[in-house]
């Protein structure tokens, strides 16, 4: 049974190998372009409720 199965364990052992060489060559060419920077921790602001109960009941 292993010689059976051998070649086609060589064949996906070869073919990982190719697939994972080509995304580490063409991986970081096809990438997008990043963002910048200066943006990265935005303020969030929403408008404060004041006589909004703290739990209310909900349905679904």
């Amino acid at each position: 049974m292993n010689q059976v199965l051998k070649p086609y364990f060589l064949l996906a052992c070869v073919a990982f190998f190719v697939g994972f060489a080509s995304y580490l060559a063409l991986g970081s060419a096809l990438a997008p372009p990043a963002a910048g920077h200066d943006d990265w921790q935005a303020s969030i602001s929403t408008p404060a409720v004041i006589d909004a109960p703290l739990a209310r009941a909900r349905r679904i």
